[in-house]
């Protein structure tokens, strides 16, 4: 497909026992909503069979290539996705009523799981490979992995401690092999979770893990190839610490073909808009961990697929997060595995046909190769090897998804973009400074540099405080203390509005999740822009901390541990000001962007040659009436045009304000709807 064309991928069980009516009504309903592929499900869900015996998925085989010829005929591919590999077949299901010879995953306390297979057994390894070259064989475009590949679950119904991965008598020998020294089951484990200083055994038995994976990764790629030399293989991400070998595995199973991955997007269920906010963070770390080249299909699932569970509307603001994000290709499940006419829930058929033309126009000038301008989140994808554990927690906390993300979060609430890769400001929290060696944190902090509490306890640890500016001193618990105010020195609401009261002040009391802040000791020369106080208004401790170090780099200090997320009482209108003002000193005056507009947002910018792209999303439920955008370019702004509904650009009327810094404040006296998006191309 184009880089520049909007690709529908549906999803659809297509069930045995109505295998002919599900083809037809799907193909009608692709012809009719703009669908561009279907991706069929085999064996799914309620109805499946945890892993069906060979000859059970040969009996999809002729309903698949007739699905694919009829398709075709209407220029609709299609694909094929198995719904399980691995970790889908619990559920009360037991995998010895169809290969009573598979050895099956077995936890730390030694018992076996009655329908997950260990990744490491032959029998399995040979049944999964030999039923995607039956499915390879009906000539699919893309023949998918399920995100269930995965050697640590992040559950199991029914067994628990299976985290960790598989403790069988294989694995034991193997890592045993590994590591030079015997284990057993539960001495691995307590060795595995070791609080503090991280056990040597942690990284070799993740090793371990990829390497089987790997390994399983050259036998699908030619088993497939085999059969059907132009289908692709793709792989369904999950945000287990797999992600660590998803760049090399994918490099082995993807063959001659560029790699296809489907990272996840966002909520399954409508919660809350915001949500988009915090979730879509797991997917710009699962996309940080592919290949540079992959082709991105997000996923875009509305469990349990009916308007009850995701309207339409919020469906419509996913969509655009795609889009915006540059990702053409999504893949839909919008529809339950139950065999329910798609007509019961015709909003989302409305819905596909009436957004495609702008969704199309955002593709044709969000392209590949933009310089995306943006604050950078650390972030390593082996920092699981060293992190410390505490006691207690378990492999969850392992998942460097919880570092940084924050961060990302709290920045693009506040209208400032993020993203997964190195900027000239990089933001961390939590313990990726672990990953680090001491020449490149050094680096890091000649730069520009936007920490919590967390990451100041590691830099402390490794001897950087000189540079940080603030030493760390001791963790406080929010119970055992009166702070629960902070306090913003010479601070007002917006710059737009000087009248507002000054200091202003920020509830703390539900404003951080894991309910602590550091004590810290503050450098003579850094200025302490905010302060915690106690209820008569005292100053007990400093807030953030702005320090110049003598390496020529800027560092932000916040004493918050926000390595666990924070509540959404941590978000106002003073910490939006507060976050703008603490990213514009740490760029030197320059921002590359700021939105101002409404109270919840995801903003993008991507610079090209002859033109500045921006994308917003608003994920509150009022809607907004002016949108301002600040952004830092030499280039004399000559037009901005706004995309439209049925696909065209039509020119904005705006008013334009430039600073000595080259912060250009462009207003836009329009509207933007609610739970809504919209991009802005501006050309010089």
């Amino acid at each position: 497909m184009s880089d520049s064309a909007t690709h529908y991928m549906l999803r659809r069980t297509l069930p045995l026992w109505k295998a002919e009516e599900t083809i037809a009504e799907a193909l009608e309903f692709a012809r009719v909503n703009a669908i561009d592929e279907i991706i069929w499900k085999t064996d799914t869900e309620a109805f499946s069979h945890g892993l069906p015996p060979l000859e059970m998925i040969g009996e999809y085989l002729p309903w698949l290539t007739r699905a694919r010829e009829l398709l075709a005929a209407d220029q609709i591919c299609s694909s094929i996705n198995p719904w399980v590999t691995m970790n889908h077949a619990d559920r009360g299901r037991s995998a010895h009523l169809y290969h009573p010879d598979m050895r099956m995953f077995t936890n730390a306390a030694g018992r076996e799981h009655s329908c997950r297979p260990c990744p490491m057994d032959k029998a399995w390894q040979a049944w999964l490979v030999e039923a995607y070259e039956l499915y390879a064989s009906t000539i699919p475009e893309i023949l998918w992995l399920e995100d269930d590949l995965t050697n640590n679950p992040k559950e199991c119904r029914g067994v628990h401690l299976l985290e960790y991965g598989c403790f069988c008598s294989e694995h034991l020998q193997a890592i045993s092999r590994l590591s030079g020294e015997s284990w057993d089951r539960q001495g691995l484990l307590q060795a595995i979770k070791q609080p503090g200083d991280p056990h040597p055994v942690r990284k070799l038995w993740f090793d371990l893990h990829g390497a089987t994976m790997i390994a399983l990764g050259e036998q699908l790629e030619g088993a497939v190839h085999r059969a059907s030399p132009e289908t692709k293989l793709g792989l369904m991400l999950s945000w287990a610490n797999d992600g660590r070998w998803w760049d090399e595995f994918m490099r082995v199973v993807s063959g001659p073909h560029r790699p296809v991955v489907r990272p996840s997007l966002s909520s399954y269920n409508e919660l809350r808009p915001t949500i988009h906010l915090f979730d879509q963070q797991d997917h710009r770390k699962e996309c940080r961990c592919v290949p540079a080249d992959s082709r991105i299909c997000p996923e875009l699932e509305n469990s349990c697929y009916t308007a009850y569970s995701k309207s339409a509307r919020f469906t419509q603001l996913e969509l655009g997060l795609s889009a915006l994000m540059g990702y053409p290709e999504i893949t839909l499940n919008l529809f339950d595995h139950m065999g329910t006419p798609m007509a019961a829930e015709a909003r989302y058929a409305r819905l596909l046909g009436e957004l495609k033309p702008r969704l199309s126009a955002i593709a044709s000038r969000r392209l590949p190769g933009g310089d995306e301008r943006a604050v950078g989140v650390l972030f390593r994808k082996t920092a699981s090897d060293v992190m410390r554990l505490e006691d207690g927690q378990t492999s969850f906390d392992l998942q460097p998804a919880a570092d940084g993300g924050e961060w990302g979060a709290i920045l693009q609430g506040a209208g400032i973009p993020v993203k997964w890769h190195d900027a000239d400001i990089l933001c961390t929290s939590g313990q990726a400074l672990r990953a680090c060696a001491q020449d490149e944190v050094e680096a890091l902090l000649s730069r520009s540099l936007l920490i919590d509490g967390s990451a100041l306890e590691i830099l402390c640890e490794m001897g950087f405080a000189a540079h940080a500016g603030c030493r760390f001193e001791k963790w406080i618990a929010r119970l055992d203390t009166l702070v629960s105010v902070e306090e913003l020195a010479e601070q007002t609401v917006q710059p737009q509005h000087p009248s507002a009261a000054s200091p202003a002040y920020m509830a703390l009391h539900r404003a951080f999740v894991r309910d602590r802040f550091c004590a810290m000791a503050v450098d003579d020369r850094a200025t302490v822009a905010s302060h915690l106080v106690n209820n008569d208004r005292d100053r007990v401790e400093p807030g953030m901390v702005f320090f110049e170090n003598e390496l020529g780099g800027r560092v932000v200090v916040y004493p918050f541990d926000l390595s666990r997320g924070t509540h959404v009482d941590f978000h106002n209108w003073h910490r939006k000001e507060q976050m703008r003002r603490a990213v514009s000193w740490l760029g030197h005056g320059r921002l590359d962007l700021h939105v101002e507009g409404g109270a919840w947002m995801i903003p993008f910018r991507v610079d090209y040659d002859d033109y500045i792209f921006v994308g917003l999303v608003n994920l509150e439920t009022d809607g907004w009436d002016k949108i301002c955008l600040t952004l830092n370019t030499q280039r004399e702004v000559q037009t901005v045009e706004r995309v439209e509904d049925d696909g065209s650009w039509r020119r904005c009327d705006v008013a334009i304000d430039r600073d000595e810094q080259s912060n250009v404040r462009i207003a836009i006296d329009e509207r933007l709807e609610y739970m809504d998006f919209t991009a802005f191309v501006i050309t010089a």
